[in-house]
């Protein structure tokens, strides 16, 4: 069985320059799996190992991918990131022996293939694997603008010391579009801050660290109190132009909106009006 690996997982540090980023340990997590499911389905498993052939394709070299089986993949978007799988290489792959591809991702975009819907390739994602950064990276969006950190790092480059008004997290409203496992985990770190947290979900129901959970048909309802409004929405009908002009108009001037889910949840030039007339911070 061929396993082929290619692209370089978004936010990984230390690829090598061959365009390949497998190193000695991960091929020793794979194998030190492979013995702990020994124990259990011992036959099995030595079986199925010892015909497994690890191969690594760099993502701007995808030529002979005949034989492959699984791939676990970084990219196949029409707008990649660099080292990342381009959409042309990734339908590369696809050739009659692939049967199941693993994405290092959580949502899935261009990914799906004619053969992913046709049920030739099973398609499996990512989820949880991004919960702790992209949370953190909330955070420190909402403490970039609260405490005013880039005027900060101005004045300590120029020597001066200036008196800053800054505001405080503390009984601050958070409004998070998207509670699975990023919003959850966003909840539990504004709360750990005492901010208010509310937040809108399919179906309602209690969620740890949220005070309030909602549907998207009451957001125009609880949009007026939040002091930041989080999108961690997947890409879907429902969710498109989640946030359009009506909906900046109900935020109030000082809110600001955060925006780790995907980028078409937001209508851009509702967006760039409400900026450019600071109807929102």
């Amino acid at each position: 069985m061929k396993i082929a690996v290619s692209g370089i997982p978004r936010g990984y540090h230390f690829p090598r320059p061959d365009g390949n980023w497998l190193q000695d340990k991960h091929k020793q997590q794979i194998l030190s799996i492979s013995n702990w499911l020994q124990d259990k389905h011992k036959q099995q498993i030595l079986s199925i190992s010892t015909k497994i052939e690890l191969l690594e394709v760099p993502a701007h070299r995808v030529e002979c991918v005949e034989g492959i089986s699984v791939l676990l993949a970084e990219g196949g978007n029409r707008v990649h990131y660099p080292g990342e799988l381009d959409w042309e290489d990734y339908q590369n792959f696809f050739s009659p022996s692939l049967e199941w591809v693993q994405l290092c991702s959580t949502g899935f975009s261009d990914n799906i293939t004619p053969q992913v819907l046709q049920g030739t390739v099973t398609l499996t994602n990512a989820p949880g694997l991004h919960t702790v950064p992209i949370a953190e990276s909330v955070l420190a969006a909402m403490l970039d603008h609260a405490k005013r950190l880039r005027q900060r790092r101005i004045d300590q480059q120029n020597q001066k010391w200036n008196r800053l008004e800054n505001d405080e997290l503390v009984e601050r409203t958070v409004l998070i579009l998207g509670l699975g496992r990023i919003g959850k985990r966003i909840a539990q770190l504004c709360k750990a801050f005492g901010m208010r947290v509310v937040g809108v979900k399919r179906n309602v129901e209690k969620v740890t660290d949220v005070d309030a959970v909602f549907t998207i048909a009451e957001l125009s309802d609880h949009l007026p109190r939040a002091d930041y409004v989080v999108l961690a929405l997947p890409f879907t009908n429902e969710t498109e132009n989640v946030l359009r002009k009506n909906e900046f108009r109900l935020m109030k001037q000082t809110a600001y909106l955060i925006n780790v889910g995907r980028g078409k949840s937001v209508d851009e030039p509702a967006l760039l009006t409400a900026l450019s007339e600071e109807s929102i911070a």
